[in-house]
């Protein structure tokens, strides 16, 4: 049995991985939580762990998870990726988990294109070979509206909350709202031409605000998914040996 583990910013969402490749639904937990959950894993369960977590949380979760945790790391090349970045130790582990998710599913021939919209935006694109062409970052929707709103507004957490379509505010929250959802969908635009320009046909939404962003963005090439970077994990399980334990 192994264990996925994606450790966010705020957040881990765990999935089980079973021997013959069936995943459970993700849970998700607190770092705070994380401990007595730890407590319950079997010696013998392997851990996987995508940590793009600030120092504080990695810590914690180091001290709570057991000891035959693996700590996957962005390889200059893996999982048919290979890494467009001169340092490809900076290239952010999930970023590379999903992106190679997505380039293992894709059709011959078509190249990936993936944006990740959680508590930052990011887009990463490679060729039809594996070739990693690069990618940029930028806030998402939430640090927008905390950066501009300093603390009097948020974004809502169900699309139900959001306005139908986006136009004109005639207030100020509400206008804030509106521009971070207008800066969302135009890096959306911005990806989705970007990943036309060289020759994919359609980029790949993931990440918490996907679903939320889906009403805006009708008529462009792009579909949801989810799990993509749990998806590489699993990917990780299937080619990389579990390291042998020492006696």
């Amino acid at each position: 049995m192994t264990w996925l583990l994606d450790a966010g910013n705020t957040r881990v969402k765990i999935t089980q991985l079973a021997d013959d490749g069936a995943m459970s639904t993700s849970q998700v937990y607190d770092y705070a939580e994380i401990g007595e959950w730890a407590a319950g894993v079997h010696s013998a369960e392997r851990l996987l762990v995508a940590c793009v977590a600030g120092n504080s949380h990695r810590a914690q979760l180091q001290e709570q998870l057991p000891p035959q945790s693996e700590w996957v790391q962005t390889p200059a090349a893996g999982l048919g990726i290979r890494c467009a970045y001169r340092d490809h130790r900076k290239w952010g582990v999930d970023r590379w988990l999903a992106l190679a998710a997505v380039h293992a599913s894709a059709r011959m021939g078509e190249g990936s294109a993936v944006v990740d919209m959680g508590t930052a935006t990011t887009f990463d694109i490679c060729d039809a070979s594996g070739q990693h062409l690069g990618g940029w970052i930028a806030p998402g929707p939430q640090a927008l509206l905390q950066a501009l709103g300093n603390g009097r507004t948020a974004l809502p957490q169900a699309a139900s909350k959001l306005p139908d379509q986006l136009g004109l505010a005639i207030d100020t929250e509400e206008a804030l709202l509106h521009g971070a959802l207008h800066c969302a969908v135009g890096s959306i635009r911005a990806a989705a031409d970007t990943a036309r320009e060289h020759g994919v046909p359609t980029l790949i939404l993931a990440g918490g605000g996907a679903a939320l962003m889906q009403p805006y963005i009708q008529g462009l090439s792009v579909s949801i998914a989810s799990e993509l970077v749990t998806q590489g994990l699993a990917l990780y399980a299937q080619v990389v040996e579990k390291p042998a334990q020492s006696a």
